[in-house]
């Protein structure tokens, strides 16, 4: 014969069914049973009316010797008039865990989440004899090539004793030269940009350029 007896704890979804919250209480025991699995004994479902929507955990408690008879024990889970409204499912449980085993983890249901761990990250490796120093420019940092060459015309034009040397870079190539006679440096006229641009004079003489009909 088969054993009839009522196994716990057991847990009963009362729901109101003109209120078609069927589905609802359906969708409660489902998640009860998924969470709790066989330390559950029971999850009923009791149809009613008048918008009732109660849960309640009945458990077997034993009696204080051996010899008395357990009790059980009724629970009031949840109740829809007084609470305002539905549970949440996690809510749900949290208070069947409580009752049944306080000491379980409900993971994500407690708001426990699992951090991965990071390894840590290793320095760059560095051969023990190349050394690094760092650039420092508290003091005068490095002027462009550029500028140095201005700077060192201003000091010529300041100075006029000292003597300069010149380059082909110093030399505006732009700048034709027509005529110029005697002394060099009479025609020399820096531009802008500290090239020299060689100026004709009034007497028609000059240097006779590649492709110039010098005669």
């Amino acid at each position: 014969m088969a054993d009839l007896s009522t196994r716990y704890p057991r847990i009963a979804i009362e729901f109101c069914t003109a209120c078609k919250w069927n589905l609802r209480a359906a969708y409660f025991a489902q998640e009860l049973l998924q969470t709790f699995s066989t330390d559950l004994g029971e999850v009923s479902l009791q149809p009613a009316t008048g918008g009732i929507f109660k849960v309640h955990l009945y458990d077997e408690e034993p009696g204080p010797t051996e010899e008395d008879e357990a009790t059980i024990a009724e629970y009031l889970l949840w109740d829809r008039k007084a609470e305002g409204g539905f549970p949440e499912t996690k809510e749900l449980k949290r208070r069947v865990r409580d009752i049944i085993d306080p000491n379980r983890n409900l993971g994500h249901v407690d708001g426990k989440k699992s951090i991965p761990s990071v390894p840590p990250q290793n320095p760059t490796p560095q051969n023990a004899g190349s050394s690094t120093k760092p650039q420092n420019y508290m003091g005068n940092p490095p002027i462009p090539r550029a500028l140095n060459r201005l700077q060192h015309l201003s000091v010529e034009e300041s100075h006029p004793s000292v003597e300069r040397k010149f380059t082909p870079m110093d030399v505006d190539v732009n700048s034709r030269p027509t005529s110029s006679k005697g002394d060099a440096g009479e025609g020399e006229v820096l531009n802008s940009r500290g090239k020299i641009v060689i100026t004709a004079d009034s007497e028609g003489g000059g240097y006779c350029m590649p492709g110039d009909d010098c005669g």
